[in-house]
């Protein structure tokens, strides 16, 4: 258990790491370093989504991270996160509901 914990905190951290370092680059336009950066952002995103649908971390930390991404200015990349995160969710829902029909 606590080593689930401890890779969510560091997931979680360097995904807040990267959205903040992103956000400060896109600002200076240096496209190479930002579409990195972008790029690192959204494939955590994608591994929190996956690890709700994995039920290893609960809808709490998903509805903060999108609380985190609603609270300010929405950018087209905050846009993008929203629904990497919200597609995968429903993708997951949707198949658990699947195969609870089975």
């Amino acid at each position: 258990m606590q080593t689930a914990a401890y890779f969510v905190q560091n997931v979680v951290a360097s995904y807040e790491r990267h959205l903040t370092l992103f956000e400060e680059k896109s600002i200076s336009s240096t496209t190479e370093v930002t579409e990195d950066l972008g790029k690192e952002c959204s494939n955590l995103v994608v591994l929190v989504s996956e690890l709700y649908n994995f039920q290893v971390i609960s809808c709490i930390l998903i509805y903060d991270v999108i609380r985190g991404l609603l609270n300010q200015d929405l950018s087209e990349f905050r846009v993008e996160l929203l629904l990497k995160l919200l597609r995968s969710e429903l993708c997951g829902m949707y198949a658990q509901r699947v195969l609870t029909l089975c």
